[in-house]
C-alpha cells in the first residue's frame, strides 16, 4: 500500500470505524456511515441521538488523521465548501493540538475534536455513563 492511500484512505476510516464501534449499540443513537450522496466524501459518519422528550443531536463528522494540524488547517481553508455544521475528529494523540485547528475553522461553522471527546459527548447526550 502506497503512502498515499495509507494517510488519506486508511487512517482515516479507521478512525470512524473506531467511532462506530464505541457508539454502536448505545440507546437512542442512529449511525449512518459515509452517507453523502451528491458529495460522497463532503463527511464520513452522521450520528444522530434521539432521546424521547429531549432534543435530538446530530453530528456530521469528518475524521482527519492528518501528520500535522498546520497542513490540515491549509488544506480545509483551501476547501471552498466546509458544510456548517461539521465536526472534524482527530485522532486522540493530536488532542493538544485541536485548539490550533478549531481556531482556523471556527469562523466557517466547524467544530473540532478527538474521537474520545466525541464519544464522551454522545453517551452522555443518551444519557450513559462515561
Amino acid at each position: 500500500m502506497n503512502r498515499h492511500v495509507w494517510r488519506y484512505g486508511t487512517l482515516p476510516v479507521l478512525l470512524e470505524l473506531q467511532l462506530r464501534e464505541e457508539l454502536e449499540g448505545l440507546p437512542f443513537v442512529e449511525l449512518e456511515m459515509w452517507p453523502g450522496e451528491q458529495r460522497p466524501d463532503e463527511y464520513d459518519v452522521h450520528i444522530t441521538i434521539a432521546v424521547p422528550g429531549k432534543r435530538t443531536r446530530h453530528w456530521r463528522v469528518d475524521a482527519k488523521a492528518w501528520e500535522s494540524v498546520v497542513a490540515l488547517g491549509k488544506a480545509l481553508s483551501d476547501r471552498p465548501a466546509l458544510r456548517k455544521g461539521l465536526t472534524i475528529v482527530l485522532p486522540d494523540h493530536q488532542h493538544s493540538e485541536r485548539h490550533f485547528l478549531a481556531a482556523q475553522v471556527r469562523e466557517r461553522g466547524v467544530k473540532v475534536t478527538t474521537v474520545s471527546r466525541l464519544v464522551k459527548q454522545a453517551k452522555a447526550a443518551c444519557g450513559v455513563p462515561r
